[in-house]
C-alpha cells in the first residue's frame, strides 16, 4: 500500500520490493485495482537489487530489518531526497535517526502513535514511530 499510496501522491515512477513473493504480488493487484499499474514497478527481492538513485525512500520494516540495510537506503538515496521510515518504537526511531545522522541525514519530523493492548508485555503499551529524515 506504501507504493499506491505514493503514486496517488503522484511520484511519477514508484519502484517497490519486498523479498515476500505474496507481498510483490499484492502490491500489483493493489496498483491495478487503483490505476497505478503503469506507474509503479514491482518486484520480488532486496533493496540490494536496486540501482540508481530515488527522490524519496519510503519504508515500513521491524527495526531490526531497518538497522540491517538502512545504509543502503543511503546509497539510494537521491541528493536533496527524503527518507520517511516506519515499524519502529518511539526509543528505536531515535537510536534508527541518531546511526543516519553520520551519513548525512538529519531527522526532521518523528510522528509516534501511542498503543496499548493487554497482551503486550510488560506494561501493555509502547509508542510506534514514523520518521522523515532528508540528505543534509
Amino acid at each position: 500500500m506504501l507504493a499506491v499510496a505514493c503514486g496517488r501522491l503522484g511520484a511519477e515512477r514508484v519502484v517497490a520490493c519486498d523479498i515476500d513473493l505474496r507481498a510483490a504480488r499484492a502490491t500489483v493487484a493493489n496498483a491495478r485495482t487503483n490505476g497505478q499499474e503503469g506507474r509503479i514497478h514491482t518486484f520480488c527481492g532486496s533493496t540490494g537489487a536496486l540501482r540508481g538513485s530515488f527522490d524519496g525512500i519510503v519504508a515500513n520494516l521491524p527495526i531490526d530489518v531497518l538497522m540491517a540495510i538502512r545504509l543502503s537506503f543511503v546509497w539510494l538515496l537521491a541528493p536533496g531526497g527524503v527518507l520517511i521510515l516506519s515499524g519502529c518504537r518511539e526509543p528505536e526511531g531515535e537510536w534508527l535517526a541518531s546511526s543516519l545522522a553520520p551519513q548525512g541525514l538529519a531527522l526532521r519530523k518523528v510522528v509516534t502513535r501511542h498503543e496499548t493492548a493487554i497482551e503486550l508485555p510488560p506494561s501493555g503499551s509502547f509508542t510506534w514511530a514514523g520518521l522523515w529524515l532528508e540528505q543534509c
